[in-house]
């Protein structure tokens, strides 16, 4: 991994927390987010959740799929997720440390291959490396779907605190401010391209993920997110199923 790259960032920002960061700390939220992603892609067979975190979500998805796959680099999350799983019941997941770029290599084949706030962890090379490793795994009919997607159409608007998740108040009026030379120096980096400084990550335009997506032989359907509305989803299947 290159020094000064988005997964060197994440892996730093990520190391030690047992939390996802999730809008709200409900299970009637987890459930809800979780059902929206159960609607978009088809049950059955081997799901793979890349970046999994502590499973808040996964512990819904996984009754939907013979069997699941949970990817994470954390070890604090992992072992949050392993506490929360026993915790459900949930008896067909297994977990494995790994990231998007370098899925672990006792995943040989997935049916579904899912990560949820995710691909703002990385950047547009880290994404096509992620969607190679995607397609070395799918299985012949399977679905990718890179979720909930921070939509830069939007990124202003929420960093101005003008969408339901408004951010803290000294925040919202450092963003306000028209010389971004006032801003705090993590405000400034972020500007300039920092992964982390707004505590989202990167943010993509809607055809720049589906000529990603395109580059590496996936046709991509993107639509809006439910509950979060500054993102949105990407729905993707090989366009030659012989490139599996």
């Amino acid at each position: 991994m290159p020094p000064g790259s988005s997964r060197e960032e994440f892996r730093a920002w990520w190391a030690s927390k047992r939390d996802a960061g999730h809008r709200y700390k409900t299970e009637e939220w987890f459930q809800r987010n979780a059902y929206e992603l159960s609607c978009l892609f088809p049950h059955g067979g081997t799901l793979v959740d890349v970046g999994c975190g502590n499973a808040q979500l996964l512990a819904y998805l996984a009754p939907h799929y013979g069997e699941v796959i949970g990817v994470d680099c954390t070890p604090s999350m992992l072992e949050a997720a392993k506490i929360r799983l026993n915790s459900f019941g949930v008896k067909n997941v297994r977990l494995e440390l790994g990231d998007a770029c370098e899925l672990p290599r006792s995943i040989t084949q997935a049916n579904v291959i899912v990560s949820n706030q995710v691909v703002q962890n990385l950047d547009p090379e880290e994404v096509q490396l992620h969607l190679r490793e995607c397609r070395r795994v799918l299985a012949v009919g399977g679905a990718v779907g890179m979720c909930g997607i921070p939509w830069i159409n939007l990124r202003d608007v929420f960093l101005q605190g003008l969408l339901a998740e408004p951010m803290p108040g000294r925040m919202r009026r450092l963003a306000r401010r028209a010389d971004p030379r006032r801003w705090p120096a993590a405000w400034r980096r972020m500007w300039r391209g920092g992964v982390m400084a707004d505590g989202i990550g990167r943010w993509y335009g809607r055809k720049q993920i589906a000529d990603l997506a395109a580059a590496e032989g996936f046709a991509c359907e993107t639509v809006k997110a439910w509950y979060y509305e500054y993102r949105f989803h990407a729905k993707l299947r090989l366009t030659q199923e012989s490139g599996v």
